[in-house]
């Protein structure tokens, strides 16, 4: 089982306040230097050069960490997650539980939509916690046809599919129901 998505990261806050302060610390450096009548012609290229690749690599990163690729792949013995260039796989016989939880977001910055959006809470043996969230892509006229229709998309969505297909090779989990 394959899952393919994108997030939005939680470092994007941090970027955004790191560019502005790098950026507003070139602004000073080239205003104190422009003073300075014998100044080194290579020094100010360097300086120029920086104001210009210094934003183009912060826009890269707001647009980079505004949309995370993720990819989860679930075998039969484990369960790969890759995160840009991280790879973490757990182990089904180190899973001790695996959550799925759901709930309603507004939108917290200027062009997102409030949506649903659902955390797969995974928890090894040794008690740490991986959490995983997207947003549900829901058939909103569907539902507001039928609000009953709304559970039948919680329940056929990618991570309740993947969490069902974890749970039935967790060796715990499968001598529970016996």
């Amino acid at each position: 089982m394959k899952i393919n998505y994108n997030f939005k990261s939680n470092a994007l806050t941090t970027i955004n306040i790191f560019g502005v302060f790098i950026f507003l610390g070139f602004f000073a450096i080239l205003s104190s230097i422009a003073k300075v009548p014998n100044l080194d012609e290579f020094l100010i290229v360097i300086i120029a050069s920086g104001i210009i690749v210094v934003p183009i690599i912060w826009v890269s990163l707001i647009i980079l960490f505004s949309n995370m690729p993720m990819e989860m792949v679930a075998d039969e013995e484990k369960l790969n997650i890759k995160v840009l260039f991280r790879e973490n796989a757990i182990r089904y016989s180190d899973i001790a539980r695996i959550n799925l939880d759901r709930e309603f977001q507004k939108a917290t910055t200027r062009g997102e939509h409030d949506g649903y959006y659902e955390k797969l809470i995974i928890t090894d043996i040794n008690n740490n916690e991986y959490v995983y969230c997207r947003k549900l892509d829901l058939d909103y006229d569907a539902i507001a046809k039928n609000p009953a229709y709304l559970a039948s998309q919680f329940e056929n969505s990618e991570f309740a599919k993947l969490q069902r297909y974890i749970e039935e090779r967790i060796p715990i989990m499968n001598a529970e129901k016996i």
